[in-house]
């Protein structure tokens, strides 16, 4: 990256990052806020939408949210409230369309109800946190929230009781054979088949449009879906959520539930410490398991 490059990059942070706190300035003030439209991938869901909404709502500030109808099971409180004083509820089109970050990538009928939305939310007046940017929203609205506290999470956990069960969770994710971010892929069946003789119950979770297609048995429940009330209810009954380095493991924060990193082959490292330093400031249960073999994963799942 040239100096010039490199001061056009510094002074759009710069000037974004100003504009972030603005808006929170305004939200704080005027007690209320339009976010949205969200439509992106279910990582950035759980580690920077939900958190900061959740903050929002701890500071009393009324949110206008506009998103998936899906993902509406983590917009409530520890007490079961719902965190937003209004849910534009947009319908499932990961089926149609493969999510990113929050590219605003989406079929024509689903942009009416965005439209709508982004139009309410520029003549109410009040602060509108407008991430259809891709660049503001990745790379200023991301990093922001990474540098700063503005970040909660509501447990799903209603007591601390521990289930006397073995249970484990496994995002078999179909992503590709191999990514430097998250390794090489596993063979989730014989992953699966592998650990299933050493706990009570695997439930293998995930969207139908991103998951592998598993076999169930006895004590394997493939639960293939897009009622994330489902995911949150299995993750709370289970000690451990398997996956590999992907935003599903921000479901132990949740859940309260102890997370394994599926990571083998030449990983860029960078990206897990990222991580790692990103659960910390969103929960006291930040802490995860790395394996890179199947032996160490039954290892962890037989001993617990």
């Amino acid at each position: 990256m040239n100096l010039r490059v490199k001061i056009s990059h510094y002074t759009y942070l710069c000037i974004g990052f100003t504009k972030a706190y603005f808006l929170l300035l305004r939200s704080i003030l005027q007690k209320k806020c339009y976010f949205g439209p969200f439509v992106g991938e279910f990582g950035h869901l759980l580690s920077h939408i939900v958190p900061f909404i959740s903050y929002l709502h701890s500071k009393g500030i009324k949110v206008y949210y506009c998103g998936p109808a899906i993902h509406k099971p983590f917009f409530y409180d520890n007490m079961g409230n719902l965190i937003v004083e209004s849910y534009l509820e947009l319908r499932d089109f990961y089926n149609e369309v493969l999510p990113n970050a929050n590219d605003q990538n989406y079929p024509e009928d689903v942009e009416l109800d965005i439209l709508r939305f982004v139009k309410s939310a520029k003549s109410s007046h009040l602060a509108f946190w407008d991430i259809r940017n891709s660049r503001f929203y990745f790379n200023v609205f991301c990093k922001w929230e990474y540098f700063n506290s503005f970040v909660k999470i509501y447990s799903k956990r209603q007591s601390s009781f521990e289930s006397s069960e073995s249970n484990v969770v496994v995002f078999a994710r179909n992503k590709g054979s191999y990514s430097p971010v998250r390794g090489d892929d596993w063979n989730f069946q014989e992953l699966v088949d592998y650990i299933k003789d050493f706990v009570d119950r695997v439930y293998v979770l995930g969207h139908p449009a991103f998951s592998h297609d598993i076999q169930g048995n006895e004590n394997v429940e493939v639960i293939l879906t897009n009622d994330n009330s489902i995911i949150i209810e299995k993750c709370l009954k289970s000690k451990f959520i398997i996956n590999q380095l992907s935003g599903t493991h921000y479901l132990g924060l949740y859940c309260n539930t102890r997370v394994i990193l599926l990571l083998k082959g030449h990983i860029d490292y960078s990206n897990v410490n990222k991580d790692f330093k990103y659960r910390k400031k969103l929960g006291p249960n930040y802490d995860w398991s790395i394996v890179n073999s199947l032996e160490s994963l039954k290892e962890i799942v037989s001993r617990n």
